[in-house]
């Protein structure tokens, strides 16, 4: 009697939008040059700081914050100065990123 084996792999991603981007690249006017916004609700999650202590940071001249776009946004490069631990989160999504993207091809 023949044995057969069936292998099934099934790969799945989740992506979760929401209605507007979390991060976009646009002026700072602190920075005098492009860089990337992101929401408070983003710069929350990736800091681990409320937005009560966010709010506190931009009053305190310590976060670079923009009104002009969508939605009110907080300078990526002035969070990571605040807080090394956020470049170095970001930098490890870019890597696990361009990796993915490498086994894919």
């Amino acid at each position: 009697m023949k044995r057969i084996a069936i292998t099934v792999e099934n790969r799945r991603r989740l992506v979760i939008r929401h209605g507007r981007r979390q991060v976009v690249y646009a002026w700072c006017e602190l920075c005098e040059t492009d860089r990337r916004l992101l929401t408070i609700e983003h710069a929350a999650l990736l800091s681990g700081l409320t937005h009560r202590q966010l709010f506190r940071h931009i009053e305190n001249g310590l976060l670079h914050f923009s009104e002009a776009l969508d939605a009110p946004r907080l300078c990526l490069d002035s969070l990571c100065k605040l807080m090394p631990q956020v470049k170095d989160l970001v930098s490890n999504f870019r890597s696990e990123a361009s990796e993915q993207q490498r086994r894919l091809l």
